[in-house]
């Protein structure tokens, strides 16, 4: 897996022709044994050293905290309570919490698909309504964000395709008695975290 940790890039501020950083933020869930949890899970460094090949994860980044925010927007419109841990820089899901993710994110996407312009209205940037459905219809996969050739992870269709590859990651736990781990490199200000 790559890009598990924040990094740096230069930019031209086109306004004032200064160079700047830009920062790369990720957003990473994983299924964890309760036995293998270290006592403080506390920052994405802790969450991003628990990763193994053992178990699926789902990892999103994107340019600054676009992702981030386009997650936001979308739990807080559609109310999607049983994932607002999703808005947290950490966050351990136990079983009960897990069940009702699943529950609220088959919710969630199948309101993407019944008003994909309520959804659609979650956007930071501009896109199409039938981007978001079939976002929202994609097979529950860890690579579900691959095929929308969004390098940058800065459109809502992605976040849309990461929840599904979250969802793996979900019923997996669930599945196996595990716990979920779920960490965010960088806050929405871009700072680290």
């Amino acid at each position: 897996m790559y890009g598990l940790i924040g990094c740096a890039g230069l930019w031209e501020n086109a306004s004032t022709g200064i160079t700047e950083m830009t920062i790369n933020s990720s957003i990473l869930s994983l299924c964890v044994p309760r036995d293998k949890l270290p006592a403080v899970v506390g920052s994405f460094s802790d969450v991003s050293q628990l990763y193994s090949d053992e178990g699926p994860a789902s990892h999103s980044w994107s340019r600054w905290t676009i992702a981030s925010q386009h997650l936001e927007r979308l739990l807080v419109e559609f109310e999607v309570v049983g994932l607002y841990y999703l808005r947290e820089v950490v966050a351990v899901i136990d079983r009960a919490q897990i069940a009702k993710a699943i529950d609220e994110a088959e919710s969630l996407f199948a309101q993407i698909g019944g008003d994909p312009g309520r959804a659609a209205s979650c956007a930071i940037f501009e896109c199409s309504e039938d981007e978001l459905v079939a976002a929202s219809q994609f097979p529950e996969e860890l690579s579900a964000a691959e095929v929308l050739c969004d390098d940058d992870g800065e459109t809502l269709p992605y976040v849309v395709a990461y929840l599904k590859a979250h969802l793996v990651v979900l019923r997996h736990a669930l599945r196996n008695g595990l716990l979920v781990v779920h960490g965010q490199s960088h806050h929405m200000d871009g700072t680290e975290a």
